[in-house]
């Protein structure tokens, strides 16, 4: 089993809740780690569009309520 290793002093913590010795982190092909990569770069890159998306619609809902105020 590859560790998608996150650290814990002394120890790695894997993404399944496992304690992977540092050792068996080191075993992690070349092409498990570049999916790791990938998946995270993905996972940020969705973050950001949500943010932005997010941002967006909050934009929109005070300007609606500014015209709206500025009518009365």
């Amino acid at each position: 089993m590859a560790c998608a290793a996150v650290l814990v002093p002394g120890l790695l913590r894997s993404s399944s809740g496992t304690i992977c010795s540092p050792a068996a982190s080191l075993k992690l092909t070349s092409s498990a780690l570049r999916h790791l990569t990938l998946t995270s770069i993905m996972k940020s890159k969705r973050k950001t569009d949500h943010l932005e998306r997010t941002a967006s619609v909050v934009r929109q809902e005070n300007n609606f309520l500014f015209h709206q105020r500025r009518k009365h």
